[in-house]
């Protein structure tokens, strides 16, 4: 069965090319601050399954689980940058 994808509104901060916004995807009108260059190589988000409970299990086990918000940053940040680099 194929898995469904949620659109959710990523942008990122002008002049800091690893820190972005990013829409809640269970609370409208809610954003988290996500950065993707802190806690190498996993990232950081300001939400709460991230400071509860995937940061606490990465510190104990070393095992790089990402929230959505973290997720959907960096796939918006990969795209960007494959776009950039893509002959034209």
């Amino acid at each position: 069965m194929p898995k469904c994808f949620r659109t959710v509104k990523v942008s990122f901060l002008s002049g800091e090319p690893f820190r972005a916004t990013v829409e809640s995807w269970s609370r409208p009108g809610e954003v988290h601050m996500v950065d993707l260059a802190e806690h190498q190589p996993l990232g950081h988000c300001s939400c709460e399954d991230w400071s509860c409970r995937r940061f606490p299990e990465w510190k104990r086990t070393l095992k790089p689980e990402r929230c959505r918000h973290l997720t959907a940053a960096r796939e918006a940040y990969l795209n960007r940058h494959i776009r950039e680099l893509s002959p034209p």
